[in-house]
């Protein structure tokens, strides 16, 4: 990887990855498209993640985190595990979603491959988790709408933030620039008119940039 591009080798393109955070059946070149196991893959080129989200952690059983790291291993597309997290206000019990979070923990640090988070009303647990196991792999919570001061707490522990079509200012503001990364998610806005939306605080050349650190095993 370099600072600003990240290698797309299935046919020798290269394209500058802006979009951390996508969802679609079909995946762009300049984004990570992410899908849930059991969905069909997303067609296309495009670089990949993969996990067990929050929402669809009643439907899987332990069965299902050996189905996903024999996926992840099996195809060159994923390259980051996600999205994964926590969500107090649907999936399964608190108890339940903290065991499927941590054994996606240990499978980004046994393939080294960055965590792409899904938290919503989490962030104690989340840091619990991260203090707990330490881990060296890069995370990044998606779609960060939080205050600053939580903007503040996550990246004083390394943690990156991906801001969307929606956002906080303030705490897009309060954000070190070289933790901050953007995404499409389900929005019907491209990757540029989001990065636009940051503006001025970052511009594609930063988010390039960071995508690729972001990505780039540890």
């Amino acid at each position: 990887m370099t600072s600003q591009l990240l290698d797309i080798h299935h046919h020798g393109a290269t394209a500058p990855l802006l979009d951390i955070h996508h969802h679609g059946a079909t995946a762009p070149s300049n984004a990570v498209t992410s899908f849930t196991l059991g969905e069909p893959m997303p067609a296309g080129d495009g670089l990949l993640s993969a996990g067990i989200h929050p929402w669809s952690t009643e439907t899987f059983n332990d069965n299902a985190l050996a189905d996903l790291e024999h996926l992840i291993t099996g195809n060159t597309r994923i390259v980051a595990i996600g999205e994964t997290g926590l969500d107090m206000l649907r999936g399964a019990s608190v108890e339940r979603q903290m065991e499927i979070f941590r054994a996606h923990i240990e499978l980004s640090e046994q393939l080294r491959m960055p965590l792409v988070i899904h938290s919503v009303h989490a962030t104690d647990r989340l840091l619990q988790l991260h203090k707990l196991m330490h881990p060296s792999q890069h995370w990044v919570i998606h779609g960060f709408r939080s205050k600053p001061a939580e903007a503040q707490q996550l990246v004083r522990h390394g943690i990156y933030l991906s801001f969307g079509a929606r956002f906080n200012p303030d705490a897009l503001a309060a954000v070190p620039p070289q933790f901050i990364l953007a995404e499409t998610d389900e929005s019907p806005l491209t990757i540029d008119e989001i990065i636009r939306r940051l503006a001025p605080v970052a511009d594609s050349d930063l988010i390039a940039a960071n995508t690729a650190a972001f990505l780039a095993p540890v």
